[in-house]
């Protein structure tokens, strides 16, 4: 009876994520929006630490709180459309948005508090947050049910090992240039993508 029961419960949890799966959907709109912020931020913080501008470091913590502030705002009122159009929440939708929270803020706490103490170099802020990135595709992509989201956190993966095993100041631009091919061009397929399942149903 007990044994029966059990099977119910996972039968159920999985009818739930089922249910979920299909009332969520990603248009890519975050996945450009934060892509192109933070690649501003990389290019402004390689510029700013190449050419030794007068106090670089009070630069670059101002140019990526401003930013950063304003990515949280502009990704708020994306999901606040996003959730007032369709006027559904689901439990996958609750579990991925809490996943990408946990990570942009552990993001946050390496960045900002990790680098600019001191007590994490430079050099290897850029490979932790990709590694921090591989997680959340890597579990973004079993949510949404898209294979090619959860492969490309095996090239996230791969950019943080190769910047752990060779690091430098180079490793801000190959951030950069992760960002654009792993995150805002699969943000722009996304959202091309969404445009035609759209117009499918219409």
């Amino acid at each position: 009876m007990d044994e029966m029961t059990t099977q119910e419960e996972i039968a159920f949890i999985k009818k739930v994520m089922q249910d979920s799966r299909k009332i969520i959907y990603t248009d890519g709109k975050e996945f450009i929006y934060w892509g192109v912020i933070v690649t501003i931020c990389l290019v402004h913080t390689y510029v700013a630490a190449v050419f030794h501008d007068s106090n670089p470091m009070l630069r670059i913590a101002l140019f990526w709180s401003i930013m950063i502030l304003l990515g949280w705002i502009g990704n708020y009122f994306i999901i606040r459309k996003r959730y007032k159009s369709s006027n559904i929440r689901s439990l996958a939708g609750n579990i991925l948005g809490k996943i990408w929270l946990a990570n942009g803020i552990g993001m946050m706490l390496v960045g900002f508090i990790g680098g600019f103490s001191g007590a994490i170099h430079g050099v290897f802020i850029s490979p932790l947050m990709s590694s921090f990135l591989g997680g959340s595709y890597f579990i973004s992509g079993a949510i949404y049910g898209k294979k090619m989201i959860s492969y490309l956190a095996f090239l996230w993966w791969l950019g943080a090992i190769i910047m752990f095993i060779f690091p430098g100041v180079y490793s801000i631009l190959m951030m950069a240039m992760m960002m654009i091919l792993f995150q805002i061009v699969p943000g722009i397929i996304l959202y091309r993508n969404s445009k035609l399942e759209f117009s499918k149903t219409e």
